[in-house]
């Protein structure tokens, strides 16, 4: 009795032993699944930041490729919006210019359009004022007895209230004696000073003289046009005048020719 009872005891105690060890080697084999599992994590964390780099590398790369599109787009862009302001000013420029030489041309066509004396003073007066801008300026014709520019014309000033200018005194007398123009952008607070004196000369001989003592108030000063029409006056007007005067005293000869024809028949 005694003997089988130590037997049931040695088995217990196997089984016992058996059981602690299994339960020991799961433990163990629980512990490598865990650090297993782990190093899954581990490794999956790695794949998933190296991906995420890659992702990022070429995230960036791109970014750094649109950039430098951008960059080049901006400077075409630049070099483009500069030929556009080169192209616009050189349009401004040839429009400019065509109207000038259409303003020349209104001039030049207009002064030699008609022989009267009168229209030719009231054309050159519409030039003076429209096309190169001035409120108040004087027309002057040489006296040939007294060798003065009489004001016979003028535009905001009372004309004929104008003292005669004597050739070789002041600015407008000098630029009468050299026949060289004198044309300034000072406005002076004197307003009997002149700002431009443009000598009226047929070759050599002088015609008379423009004299413009004020500008319109919304023109600040002379323009390149503005020189070359106080050229263009100071031969064309100077002929138109000189043309349109040989006219006046043919026409008054011709008149009295023909009184003189009509009385004769008249008396026979």
């Amino acid at each position: 009795m005694e003997h089988q009872t130590a037997d049931k005891s040695d088995v217990l105690i196997k089984l016992f032993e058996e059981g602690k060890q299994f339960s020991m080697d799961l433990l163990k084999e629980n512990e490598k699944l865990r650090l297993a599992l782990a190093k899954l994590k581990t490794d999956s964390n790695l794949l998933k930041m190296s991906s995420n780099e890659e992702k990022l590398h070429q995230v960036e790369s791109e970014k750094n490729q649109y950039k430098e599109e951008l960059d080049q787009l901006r400077k075409t862009l630049l070099e483009i919006e500069d030929e556009n302001s080169e192209f616009a000013e050189n349009y401004i420029k040839v429009e400019n210019q065509n109207q000038n030489m259409a303003s020349l041309y209104v001039a030049s066509y207009r002064l030699h359009s008609t022989l009267d004396f009168t229209e030719v003073i009231d054309i050159i007066e519409e030039i003076i004022i429209n096309l190169i801008g001035s409120e108040k300026f004087g027309i002057f014709l040489k006296d040939e007895r007294s060798n003065e520019l009489c004001a016979i014309a003028g535009e905001g000033v009372e004309y004929r209230k104008i003292e005669p200018i004597k050739i070789g005194e002041g600015v407008a007398g000098q630029a009468a004696e050299t026949g060289e123009s004198y044309i300034t952008d000072k406005i002076s607070n004197n307003p009997s000073e002149p700002l431009a004196c443009i000598p009226l000369k047929l070759k050599d001989d002088l015609i008379g003289m423009i004299v413009v003592y004020e500008l319109l108030q919304q023109k600040d000063g002379f323009e390149v046009v503005d020189q070359e029409l106080f050229a263009l006056l100071a031969d064309h007007a100077a002929t138109a005048i000189y043309s349109s005067q040989l006219h006046t005293q043919s026409e008054r000869k011709l008149n009295t020719l023909q009184n003189m024809l009509d009385l004769l028949r008249v008396d026979k």
